[in-house]
């Protein structure tokens, strides 16, 4: 009974959005992250990447949006005695989100809040490198995870510019700031 009490909230939900008059906007978008906690501590760098994202105007003050992407963390190198390892980190963002418009629609800078949920596939790619002739290199050596996130955001639109930043807080740590470009869908 539980399922099929979702399942009809949830078509009621997409049925809404459906036959919705809402905006919706594509874009991409370029991205930086400092990354902190456990992925700052492994050594990773600051992070880059590009996103796509959609927009859905939900209403004057609510959106909702979607993000996908690949980012990217300079690893480390680390030398032993004949032997050098180094690895490089890099995700794949998988989010959705909404953002709450502060004040009514106008011409200006458009100030919003809210937060993104979603996944991260995280891969680390190592290659470990020998001065011994009599040893074999070892290259490509990959593991990967795949982790739920949360994260606060905030920024503000302008016309076509998108620019905002989120603070990931549950299994990824690092704040990202992105800077990107919209289109209207449709009409």
């Amino acid at each position: 009974m539980k399922k099929l009490f979702l399942i009809l909230i949830v078509s009621v939900a997409l049925s809404q959005v459906a036959f919705a008059q809402g905006e919706m906007r594509i874009g991409g978008a370029a991205n930086l992250a400092l990354p902190f906690g456990d992925l700052g501590d492994v050594g990773s760098s600051v992070g880059f990447g590009v996103t796509g994202l959609f927009v859905y105007s939900f209403s004057d003050v609510i959106d909702f949006t979607g993000t996908l992407g690949w980012m990217t963390f300079g690893g480390e190198s680390t030398e032993f005695p004949g032997y050098k390892a180094e690895y490089t980190v890099s995700t794949i963002p998988i989010l959705f989100g909404v953002r709450y418009y502060i004040q009514k629609p106008s011409s200006g800078p458009q100030w919003h809040v809210g937060g993104e949920a979603g996944f991260h596939r995280w891969s680390v790619d190592t290659k470990i490198t020998s001065d011994n002739p009599f040893v074999n290199n070892f290259s490509g050596g990959v593991g990967s995870s795949t982790e739920f996130d949360l994260g606060a955001a905030g920024g503000f639109t302008s016309g076509n510019l998108d620019i905002s930043a989120v603070f990931f807080f549950i299994n990824t740590q690092y704040i990202g700031i992105r800077a990107g470009y919209t289109v209207p869908l449709g009409n």
